[in-house]
């Protein structure tokens, strides 16, 4: 993230709980793309001058913690949090309480996710409705997708690209044999 934000014309403060912890990353950066590369360490007061937040850390993932203290949280800020489950962390509720633009962390595994499709396949799937599957996942708080269509009620598995010749049938397949997205909906 800290690379893809310098090549793009960030200046990137890395913060992390544990101070020490930050160099690496810096270092890490900066043998990418040189020394001179306008990237260091800092602490979370430098989140009050800063317009963009991106949390990378796995804190709030399941879990109702947050990675920052609410306080430094302003309206000028975008917070990006990579966590995607749940949707709704409790560092989006408070940036959005504090005025700024949220982001959830859904956004970011979909578009990992397409980008490995086109590789594998040479084609991405719909952001759309990748996130229309991902937002009825089971444990995001909406009901499982049902095979729209169909009399049967019955809510897809957990692996919805499963590759039974029923739900084949029941969904139709596309050349690669995936369970096509478009098929599903949330009830």
């Amino acid at each position: 993230v800290s690379v893809a934000l310098v090549r793009r014309g960030a200046t990137v403060v890395i913060v992390n709980r544990t101070a020490a912890n930050a160099d690496p990353v810096v270092d890490l950066v900066r043998s990418a793309l040189g020394e001179s590369t306008p990237v260091s360490t800092g602490s979370t007061t430098d989140i009050n001058a800063a317009t963009v937040l991106v949390n990378t850390t796995s804190v709030g993932m399941n879990s109702d913690e947050s990675p920052v203290d609410h306080g430094v949280l302003h309206g000028g800020l975008v917070v990006l949090d990579a966590v995607y489950s749940p949707l709704d962390t409790a560092l989006l509720r408070a940036a959005r309480a504090a005025g700024s633009t949220t982001v959830d962390g859904l956004w970011m595994l979909i578009h990992q996710a397409r980008h490995q499709q086109r590789l594998w396949f040479g084609r991405a799937a719909d952001a759309g409705l990748m996130r229309v599957a991902g937002i009825c996942a089971p444990g995001n708080g909406v009901r499982v997708p049902a095979v729209r269509g169909s009399n049967n009620s019955a809510a897809l598995p957990s692996n919805s690209f499963e590759k039974s010749p029923e739900r084949m049938a029941a969904v139709g397949t596309e050349p690669t044999g995936l369970v096509p997205l478009r098929a599903m909906v949330c009830e």
